[in-house]
């Protein structure tokens, strides 16, 4: 979407396609005392439009966690063009947060009722750390088998428990989840493990990513992440995975609205990214 020609004026309920690097951010949601991706952009708006303004998004990305394509809707009257509510709010925005998108969608809409959200972790598996990511992946020095992790991902494809999978203070109402696939690839020295479910429980992604990486380094066989799903006990799982590898790459709705929102297909890996194929 070029919002460059884009000229329609829109008000009413807004979605925005939001970007950011998550690393200097105490997560998405508005806190007293720390500095948010929520508060950020709430201030940018009330800049923009003069009145004060809520965001909800789709996912509340943990400290730390990056989006490529995080979901944010709000109800505003001020009347502006698209091209407007992109620039006029990226303005108003430190560097590492980034508005892509603007549009206006059915007042029925919530971005909390989204029907699957994608996660990608990102390893650089080389023994020197880059400097050129030292925020934006995480780094593993030994070699890792691919293979393995890839294997070992798939039994946990499908509905489960995944209270092994969550952490101790999870607040969810059900540990039942369903994955609907994760895949480990490699890119040279990168490793993207890629994974969508209908939706997560607290660290669940860097949970899941905690235990392949045992597996990857050998400590541990292929079976070993279907024991933790059956132990449905958290102490019998790995090591939380550290936020800086995590990425928000898409939020999926029912047709009704999918429709109204930008199709993006370089979301899914990232420009950023695009540097080390």
């Amino acid at each position: 979407m070029n919002f460059f020609y884009n000229l329609n004026f829109i008000y009413g309920r807004i979605v925005l396609g939001v970007e950011y690097i998550g690393f200097e951010y105490f997560g998405w949601q508005r806190l007293k005392q720390y500095n948010t991706i929520q508060q950020t952009l709430e201030e940018a708006l009330k800049i923009f439009t003069g009145h004060a303004i809520t965001l909800k998004a789709s996912s509340r990305t943990d400290s730390g966690v990056h989006a490529i394509r995080q979901i944010a809707q709000f109800d505003s009257f001020i009347c502006r063009s698209q091209k407007s509510w992109v620039l006029g709010l990226n303005s108003n925005l430190p560097s590492d947060v980034r508005i892509r998108w603007a549009v206006k969608i059915s007042d029925k809409f919530n971005s909390r009722k989204a029907i699957a959200r994608r996660y990608k972790y990102l390893i650089y598996n080389k023994f020197i750390d880059s400097a050129l990511i030292r925020n934006t992946m995480s780094c593993h020095k030994t070699p890792l088998n691919i293979k393995q992790m890839h294997i070992a991902a798939q039994s946990l494809v499908g509905k489960h428990d995944f209270l092994s999978y969550c952490s101790s203070n999870c607040k969810s109402i059900s540990s039942i989840k369903t994955l609907h696939f994760v895949e480990v690839r490699s890119y040279g020295p990168i490793i993207i493990i890629d994974i969508q479910a209908n939706s997560f429980l607290h660290n669940m992604v860097r949970n899941i990513v905690g235990a392949l990486l045992e597996i990857g380094n050998g400590r541990h066989s292929v079976n070993w992440c279907k024991k933790i799903l059956f132990k449905k006990n958290r102490n019998e799982a790995g090591k939380t995975a550290k936020a800086k590898g995590l990425y928000l790459v898409d939020v999926l709705f029912n047709k009704e609205f999918q429709t109204q929102l930008p199709h993006e297909p370089n979301s899914i890996i990232g420009p950023h990214q695009l540097f080390y194929f």
